[in-house]
């Protein structure tokens, strides 16, 4: 496990869901809009690329203070 691969896991660990919706896994990645922006816009989208070779989406719930970054489903293979 190199360092990348173990901070992702922190992430899904502390920040992270998975859920099931139909045939569909998703992975989900929650966040606060003003204080952890920047984290998410560099390092959490890099981890998804590098590891992944996946672009993540980072979505802003609109009457919440919540970011929330939205990998491709595993249906994409989403592998390391």
């Amino acid at each position: 496990m190199n360092k990348k691969f173990a901070e992702l896991l922190g992430l899904m660990a502390g920040d992270g869901c998975l859920s099931k919706y139909a045939r569909c896994r998703m992975i989900y990645i929650a966040g606060h809009k003003i204080e952890d922006r920047e984290y998410h816009e560099h390092v959490t989208k890099s981890l998804f690329q590098e590891i992944f070779n996946k672009e993540v989406k980072i979505l802003e719930k609109p009457n919440e203070k919540t970011l929330s970054r939205k990998p491709p489903t595993t249906g994409d293979r989403l592998r390391a």
